[in-house]
């Protein structure tokens, strides 16, 4: 005889808790506050065990960020690295970073394991990281006339994550907008597609520093009101001087 779960009766004998486990759920009554929730500093946790796992240098983790912000995509960055001519194979962190990208990361965050990292997460881990390779890859300026670099900017989901004044947080705003929009590409079965106004609110409440060279943090000239578009000329000048 069949039973129809659609009378809550039914339900209730099926639900009935031992007084053990009544007792282990209040023990742990905090269990549940943020299970299963990671945040960016969760995140950069994670990164930077598995690169100092590998023992890879300041400036080999430098260019992990950097590979991750301008290429994006795990498969093209270890294509583009296992070339014959592949640009900076000569240096020394070369070697760890090609196999930090093959043994250590997975390209979506739906493929992520304890041991293996997404790289469409390594930017938004430490934003000034991701943002100063953007700065020291290009000939562009933010003063210039054309905008393009500083629109580039915009579209990197880092760049909301600084402490950003209210009219550079609205740039940020149009720029992440504009990424998730019209550059992401998603598939059909995708459950979340285009910008999402909680993740990037979310976001927005990091308030992160530029990072200098030397790794020290490049703070605004006025904390209360973040960085403007002064404060990145002089980030600029002070970075590529």
């Amino acid at each position: 005889m069949s039973i129809d779960y659609r009378k809550v009766e039914n339900c209730l004998p099926l639900v009935k808790m031992s007084n053990e486990l009544v007792v282990e759920q209040i023990k742990h009554a905090d269990t549940f506050d943020n299970f299963g929730v990671t945040n960016s500093h969760d995140k950069r946790h994670k990164l930077f065990s598995l690169m100092s796992a590998k023992s890879l240098t300041a400036d080999a983790m430098s260019m992990v960020f950097s590979y991750a912000t301008y290429v994006k995509s795990r498969r093209r960055i270890i294509r583009e690295m296992e070339k014959p001519n592949a640009k900076f194979k000569d240096m020394a962190w070369f070697p760890t970073v090609l196999a930090f990208y093959k043994e250590s990361t997975v390209e979506l965050v739906k493929d992520e394991t304890d041991s293996k990292f997404p790289v469409v997460n390594i930017p938004t881990c430490l934003p000034g990281a991701s943002i100063r390779a953007m700065f020291l890859t290009t000939k562009r300026s933010v003063k210039d006339a054309d905008g393009v670099f500083f629109t580039e900017l915009t579209r990197n989901t880092a760049f909301s994550q600084l402490a950003l004044s209210s009219t550079l947080q609205e740039k940020a705003k149009d720029g992440a907008r504009y990424y998730w929009d019209k550059m992401v590409k998603v598939d059909s079965k995708a459950q979340i597609k285009g910008f999402q106004e909680g993740f990037y609110e979310n976001s927005v409440g990091d308030s992160y520093y530029l990072i200098l060279a030397d790794g020290k943090e490049f703070k605004p000239k006025d904390a209360a009101t973040g960085y403007t578009m002064e404060d990145l000329e002089l980030y600029e000048k002070e970075l590529r001087s």
